[in-house]
């Protein structure tokens, strides 16, 4: 185990308020949308690595109506415009149309966590999102919808993920057209059903300003996605079949607004609890983004018991994914577990969040707290879910480039608090407790350390 503050770089400063206190439901708030690290190992960066309650409204503002929609105006202020990225959008919808060439990566870039910003933020921090003329909105309530519907409305909600997958597939005739389109899930609904986008299910959205977006409606707590415990991945790209586009053809532009991931098996206050459970490399208990794809947002989401992994497959992996953003989320409490042999040990690794073969990250105002080991009176019952040197609250490996960290709170992570092998630039961070705060091969600015 490492000894407390052991530090090799200072990190991180202030934050927005964040609920630091663990897998507890926080303090509901009402935010409008208008609107669904996996097991690693220190390895060869030529290897394959492994696998609130809060009140949400949805934006009701429809395509004709013109009018630039944020959460803050839904909550009463004044109404926020942001201006046209410079991306153009993907204006004609046809089976036909080319699909716009991502910026390229090679440009130099500064120290601040604007230039690597790439979603429409409004003046409140949050990311914009209005209806395209395209969009068509599907409703998903496990607690009201109905297979049997076609999901247009609150009131026509379908039931499952599974049918609201099958109108995307049909939507983007299975694959192979982006389409703007919005998957509401109820506030305060949860489902023990995986999301699985296969090459077949869909392309993403057209633009930066026009996504494919998963988000909620109504009021209560964010809706819930439960892992099974088998079946692969809570929710996934690439993990599944062949077929996936690539280069300017790749599937690009999704966001994922407002949603909790929760692992069961890894909650002590769960009946499913099972501390020394291992899945194989094919069952990751994780959210996992893979292949080529590029724009890719997490924001306002939760992952309790469970990491965001992003990394490329294939055999080569020669083109890697871009643009990933991970903003104002919140990553508690995941961790592995050793199994001990009679001249060997397995590692079961556990980050927070776990990204390879990446370029251009941003990770912005997220709370990371205790990923990667167990403590108290139920590690004490399991002494393998301790911490070692393997896990962190964020680890990306060496082949990365193009990182920014800016104002996230990384605490009590097993080894680091934040671990960049690939280098990147670390800005107005705050490292509460961790064996090392920062582990970087880049550059470090406006950090706060402390040692609890």
């Amino acid at each position: 185990m490492l000894k407390k503050g052991m530090f090799i770089v200072c990190i991180v400063c202030s934050l927005w308020a964040l609920d630091c206190t663990g897998p507890s439901e926080p303090e509901g708030k009402e935010v409008s949308h208008s609107t669904d690290g996996g097991q690693t190992q220190e390895t060869d960066p030529t290897e394959t690595s492994q696998t609130d309650s809060k009140q949400t409204t949805e934006r009701s503002v429809e395509p004709e109506q013109k009018a630039e929609v944020t959460p803050k105006e839904a909550r009463g202020g004044e109404e926020v415009v942001t201006p046209e990225p410079s991306l153009p959008e993907r204006e004609v919808i046809a089976e036909t149309t080319p699909a716009e060439q991502p910026p390229t990566p090679d440009q130099p870039v500064k120290p601040t966590y604007k230039t690597y910003s790439w979603s429409p933020v409004g003046a409140d921090g949050w990311t914009v999102y209005q209806a395209h003329k395209d969009t068509r909105k599907i409703y998903v309530s496990s607690s009201s919808g109905d297979d049997k519907q076609d999901g247009s409305s609150a009131s026509k909600a379908v039931k499952t993920l599974a049918k609201a997958l099958s109108i995307l597939q049909s939507r983007s005739s299975n694959g192979k057209v982006a389409r703007p389109d919005w998957v509401l899930l109820k506030a305060g609904d949860t489902w023990s059903e995986h999301v699985k986008f296969r090459a077949t299910t869909a392309k993403g959205g057209l633009s930066i300003k026009a996504p494919l977006l998963f988000t909620s409606y109504g009021t209560g707590a964010r809706p819930r996605l439960i892992w099974t415990g088998k079946g692969g991945p809570l929710l996934s790209f690439g993990w599944y079949g062949s077929g996936y586009t690539s280069g300017a053809d790749a599937a690009a532009y999704w966001s994922f607004v407002g949603i909790d991931f929760y692992n069961p098996f890894k909650d002590p206050s769960s009946p499913s609890f099972s501390a020394t459970r291992q899945d194989d490399g094919g069952n990751p208990p994780a959210v996992m983004w893979q292949k080529e794809t590029h724009h890719i947002l997490f924001e306002d989401c939760r992952f309790l018991f469970l990491p965001l992994v992003v990394q490329n497959g294939g055999v080569d992996r020669k083109n890697w994914a871009r643009y990933i953003a991970v903003r104002r989320s919140h990553f508690l409490d995941n961790f592995g577990y050793h199994k001990h042999y009679t001249g060997s040990t397995e590692f079961h690794h556990a980050q927070g969040i776990y990204m390879s073969h990446v370029e251009h990250i941003l990770f912005e105002e997220n709370l990371l707290d205790h990923n990667g080991w167990l403590s108290g009176e139920v590690s004490d019952k399991y002494p393998t879910t301790v911490p070692t040197i393997y896990n962190h609250n964020i680890y990306l490996n060496t082949d990365t480039k193009n990182v920014m960290a800016h104002a996230n709170i990384t605490a009590r992570g097993s080894a680091d608090g934040i671990k960049l092998r690939g280098g990147g630039v670390v800005v107005d961070n705050l490292a509460l407790d961790n064996g090392i705060a920062l582990n970087l091969n880049g550059y470090g600015k406006d950090n706060i350390v402390q040692e609890a």
